[in-house]
């Protein structure tokens, strides 16, 4: 069972959808939240080249936890960036912080997406890998 798993769902007549929160957006150089990759989609239109930092680790277990029960090792969710922006130039690069590795191509150039799958390794140690 991913994190992404437990979202909230809708049910409509036999067929379950998850529900999809609102889209985050960011267009300047920032540090991500938890809260914003749970969103899932984030969606970027910088006017130049930009940083979003990935959390911490202990932020990203804090976040995950809610004040409840820690979630297990080798959980997951996936998340993606749109790169809405059509000025030259203006790529998204993530970058790592503490306790929290990239693996794959971290730059999402203009007019292009690319999904990521963040990964617990252990207590306060994640992993986010480019998938697409």
């Amino acid at each position: 069972l991913s994190l992404h798993d437990a979202l909230p769902i809708s049910i409509f007549g036999k067929i379950i959808y998850p529900v999809q929160p609102n889209v985050t957006s960011i267009n300047t150089a920032s540090t991500l939240t938890i809260a914003q990759l749970l969103t899932q989609i984030i969606t970027s239109s910088p006017s130049a080249a930009i940083n979003l930092t990935l959390p911490t680790g202990d932020l990203i277990e804090t976040g995950i936890q809610g004040g409840g029960v820690a979630s297990p090792n080798n959980s997951s969710f996936t998340w993606s960036i749109i790169n809405t922006s059509s000025t030259s130039g203006a790529t998204i690069t993530l970058l790592a912080s503490t306790n929290h590795t990239i693996v794959g191509s971290a730059t999402v150039a203009i007019g292009t997406s690319a999904t990521f799958k963040t990964r617990k390794i252990t207590t306060n140690l994640f992993i986010t890998y480019r998938l697409a």
